[in-house]
């Protein structure tokens, strides 16, 4: 039995009819233009979208962009534009995510439509951040006047928030800049609603500036508050303000408030990240946000993709020595190495059970327990205690970010 069950984002929040989003496009906040059509004029224009690792409903955004564009008599055929998927270090898009991406203006867009890849693309180099991260840009975003990011603001569990700089850190960089930016995951600091103190944020906004700033483009960010569905708010202007706008928004959209831990918590992943291990781990860590110590999670995810990246797999299969590898990745951090040292950091004092689809073997290797059913593992985990445990469950442990009443995160 659980005590207590948060369901998904609270559905009787209003979401914003298109006439409201609509009405966004006409006041741009600190971009130097009253409205979109004004920031277009007649130049050329390229698209900065995620892939399908987001829940950002961009092919909603882009069909009411073009419709506004029709109306107000701005032609795509009489200007270059472009559309690049930005993203970071996931693999690219299938040619069916891409249909998933760009929904109702598949036509009109995918002859345009660019990749980026951080490990393939053509990258040059902007200058280096005050925490020594060389920024490197994909080559693509250039030779446009006006470059439009779209994006949505979740809370993530060591950027603070996605959104806003996120578009082109690491959205459009290279393998090796994101690398040095998130190894300030490592660091205390870098945790799921905070941005004042967090490294990676601040690093990201660095980075960020220095490529507006190098490259001959005019920026403006089209940020949302969104669960997918519905779009509960929306800002177009200035990156950095469009972004800090929807900040409070999205801490009272996704945000569970809670007096104190428990001792099992349930924490379930959907799509699309339960397709591997390693992006299911989101899940987790806003799980552990309120296990107690001792206590054990049971991450839920079909990962029918398998675990992930090989970089995350290799640093915890390498050795069962869990020091060992704790100690390697803070003197030797490679891209992914970040979800493995937080794994075995909560292992030193917590458990953590997975239920999936995963071969037992595979899943122990990530010192991992592996469970083919919830009931099972909540069954094993309610033994291990002397006493009646207290369990919650969060139905959407990716999006719901538990805060704790008396040790609120800071911003």
């Amino acid at each position: 039995m659980v005590d207590e069950v948060f369901e998904d984002i609270e559905k009787s929040l209003e979401g914003l009819e298109n006439s409201d989003i609509l009405n966004s496009f006409e006041n741009l906040v600190e971009a130097g233009f009253s409205d979109l059509k004004g920031f277009v004029g007649e130049e050329s224009v390229l698209f900065v979208v995620n892939d399908r690792n987001r829940n950002t409903p961009t092919s909603i955004i882009l069909k009411l962009i073009l419709d506004y564009f029709d109306r107000n008599n701005i032609s795509l055929t009489e200007r270059k534009v472009g559309l690049i998927v930005a993203t970071g270090s996931h693999d690219p898009p299938t040619e069916e995510e891409i249909h998933e991406i760009l929904g109702s203006v598949y036509d009109d867009l995918r002859p345009v439509l660019m990749v980026h890849q951080s490990g393939e693309s053509d990258h040059f180099f902007v200058g280096s951040t005050s925490f020594g991260t060389r920024i490197e840009v994909d080559k693509q975003i250039l030779g446009y006047d006006k470059i439009i990011c779209i994006n949505s603001i979740e809370p993530h569990y060591f950027a603070g928030f996605t959104g806003g700089r996120k578009s082109l850190v690491p959205g459009v960089i290279s393998w090796k800049t994101i690398e040095d930016n998130h190894e300030n995951a490592l660091k205390e600091e870098a945790r799921a609603l905070s941005l004042s103190d967090n490294p990676v944020h601040l690093d990201m906004v660095e980075a960020t500036k220095k490529i507006i700033a190098e490259v001959d483009s005019d920026f403006i960010g089209i940020n949302m508050v969104t669960d997918g569905d519905k779009i509960y708010d929306i800002k177009l202007g200035d990156i950095f303000e469009s972004f800090n706008k929807l900040v409070e928004k999205s801490r009272e959209v996704f945000t569970v408030s809670l007096k104190d831990k428990r001792d099992i918590v349930i924490a379930r992943v959907g799509e699309p990240f339960n397709r591997n291990l390693y992006q299911s781990l989101k899940g987790f860590e806003n799980g552990k946000l309120i296990c107690r110590d001792g206590g054990i999670v049971i991450l839920v995810s079909e990962c029918y993709e398998g675990i992930g990246p090989s970089e995350f797999f290799d640093r915890l299969s390498n050795s069962k020595d869990p020091e060992k590898i704790i100690n390697e990745i803070s003197e030797n951090y490679v891209l992914g190495s970040h979800k493995a040292f937080n794994i075995l950091k909560f292992l030193e004092n917590h458990e953590l059970f997975l239920v999936s689809d995963l071969e037992d073997e595979l899943v122990e290797k990530c010192f991992i327990n592996s469970f083919n059913s919830v009931k099972e593992a909540l069954n094993i985990a309610k033994n291990e205690f002397k006493t009646k445990p207290s369990v919650i469950e969060l139905k959407d442990s990716i999006n719901q970010v538990p805060s704790l009443k008396q040790n609120t995160a800071k911003s």
